[in-house]
């Protein structure tokens, strides 16, 4: 009989739903050219950023897991990383950069730089992918952190300690010219933090009780209270990382309802991806213009959407499983030698 009990497991038994979700949220997002008729569609599109939250928590949780699980020396634990993100990253990036740069649309610095990873976290323009270099500053920083928030007897202190942290650090570097990396990384290191506690809460055997599930559902309550009290902007990361969480447990909890088969099963499929559709994703955001040539547009774009994202999802997903054979082989490889 499935288990269906109420708890931070909920979050571990239906990750891969919850990524495919996510993803399909951010796909919407993306789809900039499509404006729905009704208000509460418009504005739940609006808010598609919100699955890169999702996928952070997730992956905090997922990290904190497999580093309470086993000692893992930091080598080792980066190569089972970086095997993971960068060859897709390369193949995909470096496939649509060289494109890029004999239509003579880019340079060969820009394409080594986004290449590089490095291109965001030093502020170079016009690369071509932020997510994956932004995700793997978080893989770096993951091992410090979940031994800090084991060692702590207090660990949601860290995280509400760097929620503060990160709000002030968005102001100075959006002053000083680093808006985007101060947005799209400094302002999610709480988000981040919380899946690592989540984590370590899952490793231990932690309940959570009545009064837990109260407190996640009244940090939510302190969103409006907070842009009332201080004068500044308040950044999406950091109201979602007070959102986040019982969103989750929620729609997880209603996912347990569901059979296991069709919906959930095409959910797990597309989160097992995620990866690849999102890079992918960005490839047909970006040349929109282009394939508006050969695709049919059809009213308020919803004909174009409807090809291009199944389109963009069928491809991710091939490319998933095109790449697991090679990447198992070139993991083994690398641990085999470390």
């Amino acid at each position: 009989m499935e288990d269906r009990r109420w708890g931070y497991e909920l979050l571990s038994r239906c990750r891969g739903e919850l990524m495919g979700l996510a993803m399909l949220w951010v796909m919407l997002f993306h789809a900039f050219a499509w404006r729905p008729k009704w208000q509460w569609l418009y504005y739940f599109k609006g808010i598609g950023f919100c699955g890169v939250d999702i996928f952070l928590l997730l992956s905090g949780m997922g990290l904190a897991l497999s580093l309470c699980k086993r000692e893992q020396r930091y080598g080792d634990y980066l190569k089972r990383r970086l095997v993971r993100i960068l060859p897709a990253y390369w193949l995909v990036v470096g496939i649509y950069g060289l494109a890029l740069r004999l239509a003579k649309r880019t340079t060969l610095k820009t394409v080594a730089w986004t290449m590089s990873t490095l291109a965001f976290w030093c502020n170079k323009p016009n690369y071509f992918n932020w997510y994956v270099p932004a995700l793997l500053g978080f893989y770096l920083i993951a091992p410090a952190a979940v031994a800090l928030l084991k060692r702590v007897k207090l660990p949601q202190l860290v995280v509400g300690a760097s929620w503060v942290l990160s709000f002030i650090l968005y102001q100075v570097m959006t002053l000083a010219g680093w808006g985007e990396v101060a947005d799209n990384a400094v302002t999610r290191i709480p988000i981040f933090l919380t899946g690592c506690m989540i984590g370590v809460y899952l490793s231990r055997g932690k309940k959570l009780t009545w009064q837990g599930t109260l407190g996640w559902c009244v940090l939510p309550i302190l969103i409006p209270i907070i842009k009332r009290v201080q004068p500044y902007y308040l950044p999406n990361g950091l109201w979602l990382a007070l959102v986040c969480v019982p969103l989750c447990l929620a729609v997880a909890w209603l996912m347990e309802r569901l059979p296991k088969g069709g919906f959930r099963r095409g959910l797990r499929e597309i989160g097992g991806a995620s990866l690849e559709i999102y890079l992918l994703n960005v490839i047909f955001v970006l040349e929109r213009e282009l394939l508006e040539k050969v695709i049919p547009i059809g009213p308020n774009y919803l004909v174009f959407y409807g090809i291009t994202i199944v389109l963009n999802l069928l491809l991710g997903i091939a490319l998933h499983y095109a790449l697991e054979r090679p990447l198992r082989w070139l993991r083994g490889k690398l641990l085999s030698e470390g």
